[in-house]
């Protein structure tokens, strides 16, 4: 088992909350079905909390994975 280091990275930190919104397609029903106030509430907060990944001009948010493998007996 290993940690795999990756990032998640982007030009501008309102393009997270696009990525989430553009996303799987639960995760869509759920932002659609916000108010237009809670909907923009949410927008403002996930770009607020990417931007604290800024670093040079561009968002990276670490996102690092587990790799494990097994051999069944």
């Amino acid at each position: 088992m290993r940690k795999v280091p990756q990032v998640w990275r982007f030009s501008a930190s309102g393009l997270l909350f696009e990525a989430f919104l553009a996303g799987s397609v639960r995760t869509q029903a759920l932002l659609h079905a916000q108010s237009a106030p809670a909907l923009n509430a949410i927008r403002d907060a996930v770009g607020r909390l990417a931007g604290e990944y800024e670093n040079h001009g561009t968002v990276e948010i670490p996102m690092p994975a587990v790799l494990a493998a097994a051999v069944k007996p």
